[in-house]
Formats: structure tokens, C-alpha cells, sequence
């Protein structure tokens, strides 16, 4: 009860308010003797996050790759084998 005493039930006032029934199952239900209790959790796994920003980055990674390569092919090899200027040291 100290959940409900520290106000983290929100805006489920119901459970404030039926608090004294539920502390034990046999207050619901006076044949009962045990409750099974199942829970699944809607908020998605920490590697999903994880997983995410690796696929854009090898994504963004691949990008620019095939950018340099596309770059490197439309210029072409004779001006690349060329260079824009003279060398330190080299005969014109």
C-alpha cells in the first residue's frame, strides 16, 4: 500500500478507493486460495533503440560511399591520373 500512499497509481483512482478488498484474493473471492497474475510490458526493448541508430549509421556510412564511388566514376581516371598542379621539386 505504500505504492498508493505515494501517489504512483496516477489517474487510476479506482485503486486508491477499492484498496481495503484487494489486499488479499480471499476478500474478492472467498473460495480462492491463489491467484495467478500475468503482466507484458508495452514499452519497446532498450536494443531496439540500439539496433536502430547502428542501421542508420551503416546506412548513412553506405550512403557516402556510394557517393565517393559515383563522384570517383563521373570524374573519370584521366583526371584523376593527372595532377591539378606541379609537384615541389619536379621539371615542367
Amino acid at each position: 500500500m505504500q505504492f498508493l500512499a505515494a501517489g504512483r497509481h496516477g489517474d487510476m483512482t479506482w485503486m486508491a478507493t477499492t484498496a481495503d478488498r484487494r489486499r488479499h484474493p480471499s476478500l474478492l473471492w472467498p473460495d480462492v486460495r491463489s491467484i495467478i497474475m500475468l503482466a507484458m510490458s508495452y514499452a519497446p526493448e532498450p536494443d531496439l533503440f540500439i539496433r536502430t541508430g547502428g542501421g542508420v549509421l551503416f546506412l548513412l556510412g553506405s550512403l557516402i560511399m556510394v557517393y565517393n564511388l559515383w563522384k570517383t566514376v563521373q570524374v573519370g581516371p584521366a583526371e584523376i591520373a593527372q595532377p591539378t598542379r606541379p609537384l615541389a621539386g619536379a621539371r615542367a
